[in-house]
């Protein structure tokens, strides 16, 4: 997958993969994926940036 990438697509599938790393316990990749995902959700279809800050906050 290429962060880059801002196909319609990009963030739910962004999401998604940040979703099985958090369940996986791959939580510095879960956050960064979520972060990722926010980047190109222009419409606001998930919730990407409150969990990749929850998240952080759970790990402090």
């Amino acid at each position: 997958m290429d962060p880059k990438r801002r196909d319609p697509w990009s963030a739910r599938l962004f999401y998604a993969y940040a979703d099985n790393l958090e369940a996986a316990g791959r939580n510095d990749e879960a956050i960064r994926w979520f972060l990722n995902a926010a980047q190109v959700d222009d419409e606001e279809e998930t919730d990407a940036a409150e969990r990749a800050v929850e998240l952080g906050a759970a790990l402090q």
